[in-house]
């Protein structure tokens, strides 16, 4: 009998405000896990919904 593995999709987004730095925290399909730090939270917002919208995910965590 064959068997078959499943990969359960990791992919997230999360941007975070710290110490007036914006970063987006971007997981891969696979886990990996990227950050990108921004001086300006228009530019952190508009990387983290191309990100969203590349992985193909609902809505982005912010926190």
């Amino acid at each position: 009998m064959a068997e078959t593995t499943t990969h359960q999709n990791l992919a997230s987004i999360a941007l975070v405000e710290a110490a007036g730095e914006w970063f987006v925290r971007v997981v891969e399909a696979d886990g990996e896990v990227n950050t990108r730090s921004f001086d300006h939270k228009d530019h952190a917002v508009s990387f983290a919904e191309g990100q969203r919208a590349r992985l193909g995910i609902e809505a982005f965590e912010r926190l």
